[in-house]
């Protein structure tokens, strides 16, 4: 009985964590490749409160705090295939955002973070934005961007050398508010 339990709290725990930026639409090309491919993404008019404003160029993503701390909360411990290998990285990766967030909140209303402090954590915040699970609220604004686009950028050198980055491009021209490492080799 209790490893009936254990199976079915992991898999629990796994469908939290992977519903976080699991939704459709979020394929990324091919890593490893040079290309250079951009989508756009339609984001919410706002997120649930209390939430974290990611203070990035020009701009503040904004992401619901609770989705966060249940997915922190379910992380498992140890992982049998991929599937709960990418829960374990997520559930982390939430955890170490959570863990940077100060007291105090914004004009927002969501409590602020620095994008330069990211670290690893940029790549879920990459995730959430890609899934259309964030809102993106140029600084000085009062709405949020509807759409934002995403543009994969790779250059392979050689058979073993290059690197890729994701950009987030907002407004009209497009201008980049957030860039993420990919890959490199």
């Amino acid at each position: 009985m209790r490893t009936r339990r254990s199976v079915a709290a992991l898999a629990s725990a796994a469908a939290v964590v992977t519903g976080l930026a699991g939704g459709a639409g979020t394929e990324r090309p091919p890593a490893g490749q040079t290309l250079d491919v951009s989508r756009e993404i339609t984001l919410p008019a706002s997120v649930a409160r209390p939430c974290i404003a990611v203070i990035a160029s020009g701009a503040s993503i904004l992401i619901a705090r609770d989705p966060l701390e249940a997915a922190a909360a379910a992380t498992p411990h140890a992982w049998k295939d991929e599937r709960e290998r990418q829960a374990l990285i997520r559930g982390r990766r939430a955890k170490a955002l959570l863990a940077q967030v100060a007291g105090s909140v914004d004009d927002s209303g969501c409590a602020p973070i620095e994008a330069v402090r990211l670290e690893d954590t940029a790549h879920l915040v990459a995730e959430l934005l890609e899934a259309g699970e964030a809102a993106v609220v140029a600084h000085g604004a009062t709405s949020a961007d509807r759409t934002i686009a995403v543009r994969y950028q790779g250059l392979r050198a050689g058979p073993t050398s290059g690197f890729g980055e994701i950009r987030f491009l907002r407004g009209e021209p497009r201008r980049e508010f957030l860039t993420v490492h990919w890959w490199r080799s």
